[in-house]
């Protein structure tokens, strides 16, 4: 069997990690044995991660999933042990850490197996020193993506601002691998999506409780008055109880939350409506507004209201109607976009969206660039 590996520095409940498990479980489908290699612990049942939210799926798909802990130089010969036994054709790096190792350990074996990295975080979020670290790692792959149009442009601005930048990342070139969701995992209910509603019943929020993922302003939308008859549904990793201590008792009673779950585990209706106010601060040229999770309210049949200028990404979903962008600054104004916005989705807008979205999109640019198209006749 085709042995593809797929490597990332830890197994909290994130972006990075759902997409690589979302990529595991699109390749085992298929008939590619994918292993998920994670550069720490073993995450105890205490920590929120896919491992313990997932668990039935990754049983059922049979993804293996090691750990390789202890310092660099352990991790390291662990990986390399691995490497040695597997032979992989492929390896997905989800780490810039995991990059460099791959490097030297296909130089060590002297493997013929493909180097892919993506980069998911822009370059303007690190400090000055960690961002030229990223960069010079970077050029250690072989097929080099940023995950997103935004994180390409932050890259390129650096290139062309910085002469030290641009002379230690000549060697790799950088495009856009977008994300993409497994479909089966997300259960669109055709049925209550097309059932008439009126009234937007409930707001969503799904991220981390990092500032600048917008949880400030969720809770600034759902203590409007226009929303006094809906609930505010918060999906997080991590207890948000200290962010929750100043509300009033009549907004607090409306507020549900969902800690350590995937999206997977909990049933969306027709009235949701899903709200991503991303906020990376005054100093930042770009912003990517279209996370994962507002990839996976699509599948639902969700609509997000998002970041207005960070949807460069993804211009289909903007197209069909199931993105939106908000100014969140104008309070007023993001309320009137959602009211006027946030219904009436049809069948037909979200089986494409459903379409672009699929993970299959992601893995076919990804084995197309390593030239290993070959592998997946029947991804496409």
């Amino acid at each position: 069997m085709r042995t593809i590996e797929i490597i990332v520095d830890d197994f909290k409940i994130g972006g990075i990690q759902r997409l690589a498990l979302d990529q595991a479980y699109a390749l085992n489908e298929i008939g590619l044995k994918a292993t998920i290699i994670v550069l720490s612990s073993t995450p105890n049942h205490d920590v929120p991660s896919f491992l313990h939210a997932e668990k039935d799926l990754i049983k059922n798909l049979k993804i293996e999933i090691v750990f390789f802990d202890g310092s660099k130089s352990q991790q390291f010969k662990k990986l390399t042990n691995h490497v040695k036994t597997s032979n992989p054709e492929l390896l997905i790096c989800h780490s810039l850490r995991a990059t460099i190792f791959c490097r030297l350990i296909k130089s060590l074996l002297r493997s013929k197996c493909v180097i892919v990295t993506t980069v998911h975080q822009l370059l303007s979020m690190s400090a000055p020193i960690q961002r030229v670290k990223r960069v010079f790692y970077s050029q250690f792959t072989d097929v080099l993506f940023a995950y997103s149009v935004a994180v390409k442009k932050d890259w390129d601005y650096r290139r062309r601002h910085n002469p030290f930048i641009w002379l230690i990342s000549s060697r790799k070139s950088m495009s856009v691998c977008r994300n993409g969701v497994y479909l089966p995992r997300i259960n669109f209910n055709k049925e209550d999506s097309t059932r008439e509603t009126t009234n937007i019943k409930r707001l969503i929020f799904v991220n981390r409780l990092t500032a600048w993922k917008g949880l400030p302003v969720a809770l600034k939308i759902i203590e409007a008055k226009e929303f006094s008859n809906a609930s505010l549904l918060l999906i997080t990793p991590d207890d948000p109880g200290a962010y929750l201590t100043k509300l009033k008792p009549d907004v607090l009673s409306r507020i549900l939350t969902v800690v350590g779950k995937s999206v997977s585990q909990i049933e969306f209706y027709s009235g949701d409506v899903h709200i991503y106010p991303a906020a990376y601060g005054p100093s930042s040229r770009y912003i990517e507004s279209i996370s994962i999770n507002v990839l996976e309210m699509a599948c639902f049949g969700v609509k997000s209201f998002v970041t207005k200028d960070g949807v460069d990404t993804w211009p289909e979903l903007i197209n069909i109607g199931i993105i939106y962008e908000v100014s969140w600054p104008d309070v007023s104004s993001a309320i009137r976009t959602i009211l006027q916005n946030g219904l009436d989705l049809e069948v037909p807008e979200v089986n494409k969206a459903r379409q672009l979205i699929d993970v299959k999109n992601n893995l076919d640019k990804i084995f197309d660039a390593a030239g290993l198209a070959k592998l997946i006749p029947a991804m496409g």
